[in-house]
């Protein structure tokens, strides 16, 4: 009756460190990227085995990291295409102004570009 009572401790002792493992090692692979991407890493990578609830947010953070290294490119990109120039708003207008100083295009309060 003993070793019975052993074996089932045993078991119990088995069973709820994989329930523990299974929660905690993804919810601190989460944190983990949480913490790089508030550093501004976007480099790293997501891996999930599972299709549990942790794997599904892990997944979630691959996703917003991998629209995040999108949006940064793409205001990367439009930051190369501007160049020197800047904006300028004069009177309820945006104006590009020229490198030289000179006006550029404006575009008015209702968003017609004029020469």
């Amino acid at each position: 009756m003993l070793c019975i009572s052993l074996l089932a401790l045993l078991v119990a002792a088995a069973v709820g460190y994989a329930v523990a493992r299974s929660i905690t090692v993804p919810t601190s692979q989460a944190v983990a990227v949480a913490l790089r991407v508030a550093a501004r890493d976007l480099s790293g990578t997501v891996v999930a085995g599972t299709n549990d609830e942790a794997a599904q947010l892990l997944k979630a953070l691959h996703g917003m990291t991998k629209s995040l290294v999108t949006v940064v490119s793409s205001v990367r990109s439009a930051q190369r295409e501007l160049g020197g120039r800047r904006w300028a708003d004069r009177d309820g207008a945006t104006q590009l102004v020229q490198q030289d100083g000179t006006p550029g295009r404006q575009r008015s309060a209702d968003g017609l570009v004029r020469a």
